[in-house]
């Protein structure tokens, strides 16, 4: 997986490890986009490195500096790197809600034809009606990496059929157990 390397230095706070594993993270272009809030760094590290075990990339914005700077065409450059991206996944918790960038990379990943989908972690509560049109998980990293792999190398129209299948029996559950309703 060749790609281009963001220069040094490390955003401050960031620990930097032996194994290159941040540098995987800031790999362009990634295999998958993470699109979350700050707030969930940690868990969207812990996705981003089960995605990595298996081989893809992943883009985590927090260790790349130019995002750190708060460049003055962060959006634009945001842009470039979620266009370059096969894929895009939101880590969705209860953060989640008071997100001003979320629904904005996704909206940039629908618009540019990009496979988008939905980790779970916590209680995030309610999502948008129109992120259960895609793939919502919520199991363990290791699962989910192997489960957005195999999304990755399926024909989109057969995965995103056994997706649906998969997603209606989540969502009779979750009606099932706390009369949520999807509408």
């Amino acid at each position: 997986m060749a790609g281009k390397f963001f220069a040094q230095p490390y955003p401050s706070g960031i620990e930097v490890s032996n194994d290159g594993f941040f540098d995987t993270l800031r790999r362009v272009p990634p295999d998958v986009f993470l699109s979350h809030k700050s707030e969930d760094k940690q868990a969207t590290l812990a996705i981003a490195q089960a995605l990595i075990s298996l081989g893809m990339s992943a883009y985590v914005d927090y260790v790349d500096p130019q995002v750190q700077a708060q460049d003055p065409n962060l959006e634009s450059y945001l842009r470039r790197i979620i266009h370059s991206s096969k894929s895009l996944l939101t880590v969705a918790t209860a953060n989640t809600i008071s997100s001003w960038w979320v629904p904005f990379e996704i909206g940039v990943a629908l618009d540019n034809d990009k496979l988008v989908g939905t980790v779970l972690r916590g209680t995030p509560g309610q999502l948008p009606t129109y992120l259960l049109n895609w793939p919502v998980m919520e199991s363990s990293d290791q699962a989910v990496a192997q489960q957005w792999q195999q999304y990755l190398v399926s024909p989109p129209s057969v995965a995103h059929q056994a997706w649906r299948q998969q997603l209606h029996t989540f969502n009779l559950s979750a009606q099932r157990w706390t009369n949520w309703t999807v509408g």
